[in-house]
């Protein structure tokens, strides 16, 4: 199951290619904070987040990772 933020976040893929920062830096705006802890959700856990969403949503071939 893939949450309002999460979709939110890819948003800007329906409309192109988008790197990887930038959906880091998306998804930091849409979830700003921990929604349990209230502190500010650090990069590399915003990294992580989105790295496990894509790397699932690429094994149903929804998204295409490349490297550049």
């Amino acid at each position: 199951e893939i949450d309002a933020i999460a979709l939110g976040a890819l948003w800007p893929l329906f409309e192109g290619t988008q790197s990887f920062e930038n959906l880091v830096q998306r998804w930091l705006q849409l979830y700003p904070r921990d929604l349990i802890t209230l502190e500010p959700v650090p990069v590399d856990i915003a990294r992580t987040m989105l790295r496990e969403l894509l790397l699932f949503l690429e094994q149903y071939l929804y998204v295409l990772l490349t490297v550049e």
